[in-house]
């Protein structure tokens, strides 16, 4: 099952730095995105792909490519004006119709974002995001969610697969 997922957010908010966790690297000085970056996190069969979108508002028309198509909008901030951006890329992602499941990842003052997600119905999540450990179980917890809204509701739009038959003869495999 392949999920893809938007990360969006202000500038300087950590969406960066949280996906670098999953690259196992590490960085001291703060290099923004231009446009998007992507990686691929994959357990238990899903491949979580992960756009990380640049929070400058002149690539914004470069986000919008890729947030049209996303399966999941992952939504972040870290401060008040962070937050504050953010309800405005939710209320444009829900007007383009972007996405079709939305979370909040707080990476601090985390009751704002609580009780936006608990208004809306969104996935709530907190993380330090100097800390691996905690970035890599959210982003468990983003594939267990995905797993979890697959299977109630098919939001995926794809269907489980069936076993195929093997037919007899001879299998060629290409590596």
């Amino acid at each position: 099952m392949k999920v893809r997922a938007v990360l969006l957010g202000d500038r300087c908010v950590g969406k960066t730095q949280f996906l670098n966790h999953l690259r196992n690297l590490k960085t001291e000085h703060y290099c923004p995105t231009v446009g998007v970056d992507f990686a691929c996190h994959r357990v238990d069969g899903v491949d979580l792909q992960l756009w990380d979108s640049s929070g400058n508002s002149r690539f914004r028309h470069v986000v919008d490519t890729f947030a049209k198509t996303a399966d999941l909008c992952i939504f972040m901030y870290r401060t008040k004006r962070h937050f504050e951006t953010m309800m405005g890329l939710i209320a444009d992602a829900q007007r383009k119709e972007h996405g079709k499941r939305f979370c909040i990842v707080a990476l601090d003052n985390f009751g704002l974002g609580h009780a936006v997600a608990e208004k809306y119905g969104f996935v709530f999540y907190t993380v330090n995001v100097y800390d691996r450990a905690e970035c890599m179980a959210v982003l468990s917890a983003i594939v267990e969610f995905c797993k979890f809204e697959q299977e109630r509701s098919g939001f995926l739009g794809v269907k489980p697969a069936k076993p195929r038959e093997r037919e007899e003869g001879y299998c060629w495999r290409f590596c």
